[in-house]
């Protein structure tokens, strides 16, 4: 330890508080030893002063101080135990009106009279002499002195300050004067005290300001003194009879030139804590020609343990929040702080049988001395209001930073690891919200849906991430913070109690303070989430039936959309499969409609309308939803096409003329208006409009409006302008697609696009995920009366009894892969009466691009058809084979699909045609593996497909297909790359993600990936994964290679509740560069934030 001289430090803070505490901290020379063996006990002065307000008071700044008086001096007094000395203090003090507002008592600035100071009952009353120490009111010259005070004792100090007065901030450094270096000296007979010793510096210079309103107020001021007595000056033994040729509160700046006739008893020859080397015999006959000799020195001798390190601790308010102490940021002074083991029980000292404690001295530092190597939990104690009080953190010796001892360090051992933290200060901002049980798993607090008691909520810090603040949900599930900083992103964290999970709502929450006011966030019970359920598990299927002739002909009431049991087999229409179907809508009700599907949230149906040749579009017209109840109720949704949405023209108008120019006038529109393909994600309808190739979201939850229906707009691709029309529309991991065909009507080559929608910082980005050219070789669509193949090779659309691409769905099975539907558009143009759709698969390849099916193989399976032969003993499909097997043996080499589904693990339900005799219109099931037909279900038959009946045979006979089923919550699990700038390997609030870096979900073991997302604006993705499984998420080098030069974060530099919702997880693969990190999904549903972390710093 050494010594620190001839600073006084006094500073303010101030902050708008009902309260406001100041720390005074006094020493002269606080380096008293005690020998004890090995050990050296640091004494430490510390004084408290607590100014509590009334109520009742004018608002105005409250001002705080934090003062450290640092004096010198050149003795030192060697104790055994904390007791008085013989010596008595006096302390001086002024009062004064600081006019210029500097803080300094400058000349002409005038004092300030009735501050009232006196001793509280609570500590010492009495001083050295053994009489009560009288109050203290500062009289017009505003100085004050409190005499006869005795070291070793502890003072409370009660302050009142005069009305129209409150203290001013006050933040500066003094030093003792030149000539003064000790700031203590004698006491003389003209100082007019009881004191001994006068320690000069102003230690309570009060600078007041005037404050109108301002009233008394009661602080508290602890104060105990540890002094040494100063050197050896020979006051006089008799009072002067004549003034001092030099100010009485400086001693001579010379010895006298003679002694005294005899020795004086007081004070000693020589400073009482310093023995003289040889006893005098005879006081001096002359004056020391040489200053005394100076002091043995203080410095210990280091520790010699090669096993043991200091930790020397420095605190002080980080006000900027980087971590460095910069200028202007102060010491905190009086700061307890303790030594834990890891399971956060204190450590014992082995050499005092007693935890290690300590408390952080004048300039902010103390700390602990041999303390034996290991990795401990180090625990700081903040009690004051302006800054945070940490929790406690890991501290491993020896350390990164671990180093041998210097003479300017706190400690003594061998080697010191040095701990500089900056205390966060709090902000002003307020923030509230709940934690609820989210019965519904619809994410929204519902009105009966109560707390959840044992969620932890966390304030972390923006700048590292550290915990600020804990907060503990009680049956209500309530929680809030009032000290969030403004205008700044704060990190609020959310650990749900063991055994719920979160139904969406984000684990971390980057938060602007004063954005908003509340925060809720939903979660269940991990068995309420039915992962057995849902989506994966569907208990029936709807799809639509066209019907043919006008809204109110002859077959307005037969079936235009029906239910059916997914254990449905044989014929609906007779007794082989009657049980299993039932009516949704009629014709009249709804018309001619497509899409379908199906919202578990409040069990409705929707329906939505379509162009198709000979059959009438329903009552809302070209731009009509509708409705199915669980009761079997059809209702009117919503007509885009209203003058209170968008117009007459959005979707287009009515085009039909049952006559002999219905194909023309009908079939020329097919593809080109009305609605595609449709999906319900979460609270929203998601649907295709083909009259100007948009994707639309519609509102399930609140009443659609047009500022609450969102539009998005397809481009067209490069090589296909003005010929692109889409259809499709999914959602897979978080992001949406769409999709569509060139039409080859102005030139363009037939292809098909399947395009993904990106969001970025710069806003949403359409991008291609896979195309192809459709020239591949097709079989026939049927052997004609002469015995020739009608073939089937995709045509450009027109009104030609051709076959006619139209993209109709696209479904992501559980390889990743994308099942695409392809309808005849000759089927519904009416120029066709057999049509001949297609069936095949985009494939996901370990690079994560698509590429189309070849030769029956996809992803390293081997589907139905390889080598496949057409009717006519061709080879065709894609490489001359085919994965799905769509034919009809001998009677047609294409019947599916006119829309497909996913129908539950490794299955996909198709519309199509002749699934067991001719001009029925039939469900197929698909083994999504093998590519092999597992089933089929005939919901129509048209005999002998003649026109007279209401259904279309073999004309898309059936539209799109929906999925029934119960609520459930799926596993998802979420993870964020950003920038660790810091590179502490935690996800701090000041940091930004990486937006549109691709990242791959693999199940482990297998090198082609499940899915490939790519991350939005805040870095986050998302990916869908299936329960007690194990996978990969990894970031290829040419995707986080984007960014620049980087390095990868550090794994998992945390523990403790919540630690991994924030860390990073990314594991670098020397051999491929691939940066990796590993989980294993649970058996049960829920949305997870502890995987998939990974940061990287810019270099």
């Amino acid at each position: 330890m050494h010594p620190v001289s001839n600073q006084l430090v006094i500073a303010y803070e101030q902050e708008e508080k009902k309260e406001a505490i100041a720390i005074l901290t006094i020493s002269t020379n606080t380096t008293e030893l005690v020998e004890e063996e090995e050990e050296v006990h640091i004494h430490k002065v510390v004084c408290m002063l607590k100014i509590n307000l009334q109520n009742n008071m004018v608002p105005y700044k409250i001002i705080y101080l934090i003062g450290i008086i640092l004096v010198s001096i050149s003795a030192y007094r060697r104790v055994l135990a904390e007791e008085p000395s013989s010596n008595s203090y006096g302390m001086l003090g002024t009062a004064f009106n600081d006019l210029n507002r500097n803080t300094l008592f400058d000349e002409g600035e005038p004092t300030v009279a009735g501050v009232i100071i006196k001793l509280d009952p609570s500590g010492g009353l009495f001083g050295r002499g053994g009489e009560r120490v009288p109050n203290v009111v500062t009289p017009a010259n505003g100085r004050f002195i409190f005499d006869d005070l005795m070291d070793a004792t502890q003072y409370i100090l009660k302050i009142t300050n005069p009305p129209g007065y409150h203290i001013e901030q006050y933040a500066m450094t003094l030093a003792c004067p030149a000539n003064k270096p000790n700031c203590i000296r004698y006491a003389t007979p003209a100082d007019g005290v009881k004191a001994q010793l006068l320690i000069e510096p102003i230690a309570l210079m009060i600078p007041l300001i005037p404050v109108d309103g301002a009233q008394s107020v009661d602080g508290t001021l602890t104060l105990t003194l540890y002094v040494n007595p100063p050197p050896p000056t020979q006051p006089p033994t008799q009072p002067p009879t004549q003034p001092p040729t030099q100010p009485p509160t400086q001693p001579p700046t010379q010895p006298p030139t003679q002694p005294p006739t005899q020795p004086p008893t007081q004070p000693p020859t020589q400073p009482p804590t310093q023995p003289p080397t040889q006893p005098p015999t005879q006081p001096p006959t002359q004056p020391p020609t040489q200053p005394p000799t100076p002091p043995p020195s203080t410095k210990r001798p280091r520790s010699t343990c090669t096993t043991c390190s200091a930790i020397d601790v420095h605190l002080f308010k980080d006000t900027n929040g980087n971590g460095v102490r910069d200028d202007g940021e102060y010491a905190r002074v009086g700061v307890n702080f303790y030594l834990l083991d890891l399971n956060g029980k204190p450590v014992i000292n082995a050499r005092t049988n007693a935890p290690y404690k300590d408390a952080t001295n004048l300039v902010g530092a103390g700390g602990f001395d041999n303390v034996p190597f290991g990795t401990y939990l180090l625990d700081i104690e903040y009690n004051a209001e302006d800054c945070f009080d940490p929790a406690p953190f890991t501290v491993s010796i020896p350390g990164a930073n671990t180093r041998l001892t210097n003479d300017d360090d706190y400690v003594f051992s061998l080697r010191t690891t040095p701990v500089t933290f900056g205390l966060t200060p709090t902000g002003d901002q307020s923030l509230s919200g709940q934690v609820f049980s989210d019965e519904n798993l619809d994410g929204q607090k519902g009105a009966s849906e109560a707390g959840i008691k044992g969620a932890i909520v966390q304030l972390l810090s923006p700048y590292d991430s550290s915990i600020l603040a804990t907060r503990i949900t009680a049956f209500d599930g309530a929680w809030s913070f009032s000290t969030l900083f403004a205008n700044q992103s704060n990190v609020i964290q959310i650990i749900l109690p063991s055994g719920y999970v979160s139904t969406g709502s984000p684990a971390t929450n980057f938060i602007v303070g004063g954005s908003i006011s509340s925060l809720t966030v939903g979660g269940v019970y991990n068995d309420r989430t039915n992962i057995d359920g849902g989506y994966n598990a569907p208990k029936a299927f709807a799809t639509s039936c066209f019907v043919r002739g006008a809204l109110k002909g002859s077959f307005k009431y037969e079936a235009a959309a029906v239910k059916f049991d997914s254990k449905a087999s044989g014929h609906a229409y007779d007794s082989t499969g009657k049980s299993f179907i039932s009516k949704l809508a009629t014709h009249n009700q709804v018309g001619c409609v497509h899409g379908v599907a199906y919202d578990p949230e409040d069990q409705l149906i929707f329906l939505a309308s379509y162009q198709k040749a000979h059959s009438d579009t329903g009552p809302l017209g070209p731009g009509g939803i509708y409705k199915v109840d669980k009761y079997g109720l059809v209702f009117p949704f919503i007509d885009l096409n209203s003058k209170d949405l968008f117009g007459a023209d959005f979707t287009g108008t009515y085009a039909h003329s049952f006559d002999l120019r219905e194909n023309q006038i009908a079939g020329s529109m097919v593809g080109k208006m009305s609605y595609g393909q449709m999906i319900v994600y979460e609270d929203y309808i998601y649907i295709t409009n083909l009259r100007r190739n948009q994707v639309i979201r519609i509102p399930l939850r609140v009443s659609a409006k047009r500022e609450n229906i969102i539009v998005v707009n397809i481009p067209d691709p490069e090589n296909c302008k003005g010929d692109f029309r889409i259809f499709p529309v999914a959602i897979n991991q978080g992001s949406l697609y769409t999709g569509g065909v060139c039409t080859g009507e102005h030139g363009s080559r037939l292809a098909t696009y399947i395009l993904r929608y990106d969001v970025t910082p710069a806003g949403g980005v359409w991008t291609t995920v896979m195309t192809f050219t459709m020239n591949y070789a097709r079989g026939c669509r049927y052997i004609d009366n002469f015995g020739n193949c009608v073939g089937s090779l995709w045509t450009k659309w027109g009104p030609e009894d051709v076959s006619q691409p139209m993209l109709t769905s696209i479904i992501f099975d559980d390889a990743g892969h994308i099942v695409m539907g392809f309808k005849d558009r000759s089927g519904d143009t009416g120029a066709s009466t057999v049509s001949a759709p297609d069936m095949l698969v985009a494939c996901l390849a370990s690079n994560g691009k698509y590429y189309l099916e070849n030769n029956a193989m996809c992803g390293g399976m081997l589907g139905s058809s390889p080598k496949q032969l057409s009717m006519t003993g061709l080879y065709y499909g894609p490489g001359g084979g085919q994965f799905f097997d769509v034919k009809k043996k001998d009677l047609h080499d294409y019947t599916a699909a006119f829309a497909a589904i996913k129908a539950g693990p490794g299955l996909i339900a198709a519309t199509g045609f002749d699934y067991d005799d001719e001009f029925q219109g039939s469900i197929k099931w698909f083994n999504t593996t093998t590519g092999r037909v597992v089933k089929g279900y005939s919901l129509y038959v048209t005999p002998g497909g003649v026109s007279s009946r209401s259904s279309f045979g073999k004309e898309n006979g059936l539209g799109d297909i929906a999925a029934i089923y119960e609520k459930s919550l799926a596993q998802y699990h979420v993870g964020r790359i950003w920038s660790d700038a810091n590179f502490n390997g935690l996800q701090d609030a000041v940091e930004p993600g990486f937006s549109g870096i691709s990242v791959y979900l693999l199940r482990k073991g297998q090198d082609v990936p499940t899915a490939v997302t790519k991350s939005s604006a805040d870095g986050s993705f998302v990916f869908r994964v299936e329960p007690s499984d194990d996978y990969v998420c990894a970031i290829p080098s040419e995707s986080y290679s984007t960014i620049g030069a980087v390095k990868l974060s550090p794994v998992n530099v945390v523990n403790g509740p919540g630690s991994d919702l924030r860390d990073s997880d990314g594991i670098l693969n020397p051999s491929n560069q691939v940066v990796y990190a590993e989980f294993s999904a649970v058996a049960t549903g829920g949305v997870f934030f502890n995987n998939c972390h990974f940061g990287f710093k810019k270099i």
